[in-house]
């Protein structure tokens, strides 16, 4: 994609001299400043190559005053990639098209920054709907206002609020089982690696083979990781490494951005799991960490929703909507939109 900005069509119905779009091929620097998830890491994941994901961000103008910041991103959408149940993961596998989708494939909640309005989107679809067959908006907290898209539940995004004296604010059985999974963990060595004490670059292939580990058993995947966004993201990123008798078994990826933390993926030797409840060890040792030295949220990602209630997480809703341009295929996914959706099972 071109990196340099340009002014595109913003459709019909939206006035030129009122709303004006230009597309920029990389993130500006001053989108998402404020999130763990910052123009770094964005440019990284970019840069990395990932997958066939194109990206792109509308820069929305009124008046010749900017409005509006969108992300977006372009990919060949299955129809089974958030569905869980085998045989009709199975059965959807052939059905397939490109999609033009607002928001990240690695951000757990969708972002536009400034104004969100239907005259916005509007001009915002007029760009979008040259660029698939399909537009759709990634799992947004808030509700987005708009005609003729279908709206379903995307899934929760587990949050926890942690003050300084976690676990012992905690109720009783939920502290008791995250000391629990505390002890089981406390045979292995643990060693933190932060922006200002990068994880060296000898360690990004060990890193790399256990994201392959986590990766090959995921019911639910968006986007699959390559070596060059591990290498690309590790100047930014925090780690916490689990070692048994000096040898990695594991890791998980955080971002941090003042107080907030956001988990972004682990790996780990599964031989080693229910020895040491490797992943929960992990993940606790980070967010005790975190909490010394002043986090006080947690982004735990989405997925074991049970397991992350029982070390005091809570579910944020989001919501994922969609349009295709086709009529008949857009009536299909409104019958079938529960394919789209989290089952009880899985929110359980």
């Amino acid at each position: 994609m071109d990196r340099q900005p340009r002014a595109v069509d913003a459709g019909e119905g939206v006035t030129d001299a009122v709303i004006r779009i230009v597309e920029a091929g990389e993130c500006p620097e001053d989108f998402a400043a404020a999130e763990p998830e910052d123009h770094r890491f964005l440019r990284a994941f970019q840069a990395a190559g990932i997958g066939d994901f194109r990206f792109g961000y509308l820069l929305v103008y009124r008046n010749e005053v900017r409005v509006s910041v969108v992300p977006y991103f372009t990919t060949e959408y299955r129809m089974n990639t958030l569905v869980t149940h085998v045989w009709l993961k199975h059965l959807l596998a052939p059905l397939r098209f490109r999609v033009a989708c607002v928001g990240h494939p690695s951000t757990d909640q969708g972002r536009i920054e400034g104004e969100i309005s239907a005259e916005v989107l509007q001009a915002v679809n007029g760009v979008l709907r040259d660029k698939g067959a399909a537009i759709a908006y990634k799992w947004f907290a808030e509700a987005l206002p708009l005609d003729g898209f279908v709206e379903v539940d995307g899934l929760p995004i587990n949050m926890l609020f942690a003050g300084g004296d976690y676990p012992a604010a905690l109720s009783r059985n939920v502290r008791k089982n995250v000391l629990r999974k505390l002890r089981k963990s406390a045979a292995l060595e643990f060693s933190a690696y932060t922006p200002d004490n990068p994880l060296p670059v000898e360690a990004i292939d060990e890193v790399y083979a256990l994201y392959g580990n986590t990766a090959a058993r995921a019911d639910l995947q968006f986007e699959e990781l390559n070596a060059d966004y591990f290498r690309l993201t590790a100047p930014i990123s925090s780690y916490l490494i689990a070692r048994e008798n000096g040898r990695m078994i594991g890791f998980v990826q955080w971002l941090r951005k003042g107080a907030r933390m956001s988990g972004k993926y682990v790996g780990m030797d599964y031989t080693r799991n229910r020895q040491f409840d490797l992943y929960f060890g992990m993940v606790l040792q980070s967010i005790l960490r975190g909490v010394a030295g002043g986090v006080r949220e947690f982004d735990l990602g989405v997925g074991s929703y049970y397991s992350k209630r029982m070390i005091g997480a809570v579910q944020r809703p989001t919501r994922l909507y969609f349009r295709h341009h086709n009529a008949f295929v857009q009536a299909l996914l409104k019958r079938c939109k529960f394919l789209l959706e989290p089952s009880a099972e899985e929110l359980a």
